[in-house]
């Protein structure tokens, strides 16, 4: 969720807003999420943020990032390798690949370095 906060003049809560996101609804022009540091630890700081930059109902199942691949269990990793996005990673990315379910829907985001 996104949250923002509203003040008057005279720094009165006006209200707050909350919306559910994911990644690509941050994009704003040519603007796009991206990370800084350790690509290894990008799933980590969504893991984190569900419930707040993604809808409760996401789950991570994993990453990947150039050879380096995590799942959460050995049926995460099953059900990935069947889907194409998964299977054909290109590996010479420097984005990070995040695999999630959101309900019973798998889902894919890529999020790419920032420099």
């Amino acid at each position: 969720m996104l949250h923002s906060s509203a003040e008057n003049s005279a720094g009165i809560s006006t209200g707050t807003v909350t919306t559910e996101v994911y990644l690509p609804q941050y994009t704003l022009g040519s603007i796009t999420p991206c990370f800084i540091g350790d690509p290894t630890q990008v799933a980590e700081i969504v893991d984190a943020q569900v419930g707040a930059l993604f809808p409760a109902e996401y789950t991570q199942w994993g990453w990947r990032y150039k050879r380096d691949t995590a799942t959460v269990d050995a049926e995460a990793e099953y059900d990935l390798r069947q889907e194409s996005t998964w299977r054909n990673w290109n590996v010479a990315s420097e984005s990070v690949l995040l695999a999630g379910v959101d309900e019973q829907d798998p889902m894919f985001q890529t999020l790419r370095p920032c420099r």
